[in-house]
């Protein structure tokens, strides 16, 4: 009955992806049969011979030992834990409870005397444990950082010059990843060096990056174009926000130190990489003079000139008007993946894509993008900011690394009130677009 009990729970939890129905099962397969063995010899015992009975009493005995051993050794049980971590005690346990079975049998079953065994086996300990010293080393040292706990798996660590996530760690050595190669470093090293954990109590990291500036750009306005740049990367935490102090005055530049914040120590490395890669558009755009960099090479005004006046919204326009505008227009650059505009926001420029594309969508209620039109050369966007006051209704993503040419609002409209019929032409332009946002 009892094992038509264990086998119906077992097969329920096993469906049920629970692991305490296989050691059940292992119960009832092994160990009931070899208990009902020992049960079935200590009845018949008393009518059999004393000799034969203590015979089959031990042989019985031997079976359930070797039952519990199987299931120990060799049968998964649902107190063992599934991690790796927990890989050095299931083994010790295993170990000590084979020791434990087989010394019981030995002695309280077959009565064999172990002194003299002890005794060599003393010996042996001693000189194995010369021979594996620095093993045994390994192990008591992946013990202590066991039971310490100050790695775990998962963790981000740094040990010297080594850097990795921790993706095991077992009795012998722990195991590191970085990118493509796994470093095994084993647990004696573990106890002589200072280990770095990143990512113990939170997954947040802070990192820093330093750059340098020329002497000719005061160090508050690069301190705010570089607070800006740092904001205005998505991956990048606003709280605790980033934070820029002037390090250091070179020879030939002052040094900046940008301290920002990540939510995942893993994407440090890429993070890092964009925010380098958007302070070197936004020193541009700002014509900031990185170190080593003495000016940053400028589009020609008669060049502009040129590139407008083939545009087909400016057709009526006069070429000297064109050439006077072009005269007080600013160059912008921008990489890929920045925002220019932002839907909710105030535009403050008009924007003329001279290369590059952009990618104009509107961020709807349940926070789905929705692409409206992807710009290219010639193309203009940022119109609200000829509406005071007007917040733009879409947001622009650069798809290529962006040049553009951006109008200041009282500029544009000193060309407009020259020419009627180019306000006309916007206006109906800005018209078309903002039905295509509605719809």
């Amino acid at each position: 009955l009892l094992m038509l009990v264990l086998g119906e729970l077992g097969e329920r939890l096993e469906k049920e992806g629970r692991s305490l129905g296989g050691t059940l099962r292992s119960i009832r397969v092994y160990l009931l049969p070899a208990v009902a063995l020992l049960l079935l010899v200590h009845m018949l015992s008393p009518y059999l011979p004393p000799t034969h009975g203590q015979v089959l009493m031990a042989l019985a005995s031997t079976v359930l030992g070797l039952a519990i051993i199987y299931v120990i050794l060799f049968r998964r049980l649902a107190l063992q834990v599934k991690t790796h971590t927990s890989k050095l005690f299931s083994q010790l346990f295993r170990a000590l409870a084979f020791i434990a079975v087989i010394g019981y049998l030995l002695v309280y079953v077959w009565g064999v005397d172990l002194k003299d065994l002890s005794i060599a086996l003393g010996v042996s300990t001693i000189a194995l444990g010369l021979i594996l010293q620095q093993t045994l080393s390994s192990l008591v040292s992946g013990a202590l950082v066991i039971l310490e706990k100050p790695i775990r798996r998962g963790d981000w660590v740094r040990l010297g010059q080594i850097e990795g996530e921790v993706i095991e760690i077992n009795w012998r050595s722990m195991r590191l990843k970085n990118g493509g190669t796994v470093v095994v470093i084993p647990n004696v090293v573990l106890s002589k060096e200072a280990i770095y954990n990143y990512t113990l109590t939170s997954q947040q990291h802070k990192d820093t990056l330093t750059v340098s500036f020329s002497y000719d750009d005061s160090p508050n306005r690069i301190k705010q174009v570089l607070r800006d740049i740092a904001l205005n990367t998505a991956t990048v935490l606003v709280e605790p926000p980033p934070r820029v102090v002037t390090e250091g005055y070179r020879d030939t530049a002052i040094t900046y130190q940008v301290t920002y914040f990540v939510k995942d120590f893993n994407d440090k490395g890429s993070i890092r990489d964009e925010l380098m890669t958007r302070i070197y558009y936004g020193a541009k755009r700002h014509h900031l003079k990185i170190a080593g960099n003495s000016c940053w090479a400028a589009i020609p005004p008669a060049e502009i000139t040129d590139f407008l006046s083939t545009l087909a919204y400016f057709a009526r326009a006069d070429r000297q008007d064109i050439h006077e505008l072009a005269q007080q227009l600013t160059v912008e650059y921008y990489g890929i993946g920045e925002q220019v505009i932002r839907q909710g926001q105030l535009a403050r420029r008009i924007y003329i894509i001279f290369e590059g594309e952009l990618r104009l969508l509107v961020t709807e209620g349940d926070g789905a993008e929705k692409t409206l039109s992807v710009l290219t050369r010639g193309d203009f966007f940022g119109e609200t900011a000829l509406l005071p006051g007007q917040p733009s209704y879409l947001s622009g993503v650069v798809l290529e690394d962006l040049t553009v040419v951006a109008v200041e609002p009282a500029v544009l409209n000193q060309l407009l009130k020259k020419n009627p019929f180019l306000a006309l032409e916007i206006n109906q332009f800005v018209d078309k677009r903002k039905k295509a946002v509605d719809c």
